[in-house]
């Protein structure tokens, strides 16, 4: 089976892309916390292990993670134990001579800048989706206690139907 990726320019209100802005920063956030954690780890232990199951136990309690829904927490989390274990995979070529240059480490993004984040089909929704034409996108406690909301909904798109849907990616582009 294949797999496909298809970009839509969301159009919100003024209130949802605010919340949507909210959630990058967060996830933007979390990443630099993670990122911290796994840095600060390597070099306190000879062997390096890069779980990402440590690494979520670590960071449940931060704040960061509190204000995602879980699962996009877990996705973020994911993306740096990704590339932490694709840095040393390279290193280890770049200790065996295949390489000419250094690579370096995953360095920390911009404070205060924005991420994109990743839902999972798990939570979206996607059978409503097909009536209502919107996807289900359930936001975290945190927004729950301060807005009183607990999900905001977007355009399904039309040329695709929603149980094919593996994820949604959202990225603060324009």
């Amino acid at each position: 089976m294949s797999y496909g990726c298809q970009q839509d320019r969301l159009k919100l209100d003024c209130f949802e892309q605010r919340v949507i802005e909210y959630l990058c920063r967060q996830t933007n956030s979390l990443t630099n916390c993670a990122i911290y954690a796994l840095k600060r780890s390597s070099k306190q232990a000879n062997q390096v292990d890069f779980n990402y199951y440590d690494l979520d136990k670590h960071l449940k309690q931060n704040k960061h993670y509190q204000s995602l829904f879980s699962q996009v927490a877990q996705q973020a989390l994911m993306s740096v134990c990704e590339s932490f274990k694709s840095h040393f995979e390279v290193m280890q070529c770049w200790y065996k001579g295949e390489l000419d240059d250094k690579p370096r480490m995953p360095r920390y993004r911009k404070s205060g800048g924005m991420t994109g984040f990743t839902y999972p089909s798990q939570h979206l929704d996607l059978k409503g989706a097909f009536e209502t034409g919107m996807i289900r996108l359930p936001l975290g406690s945190t927004i729950s206690k301060l807005e009183g909301i607990k999900e905001i909904y977007i355009r399904a798109p039309k040329n695709i139907h929603p149980e094919r849907i593996k994820e949604v990616r959202i990225f603060p582009r324009n």
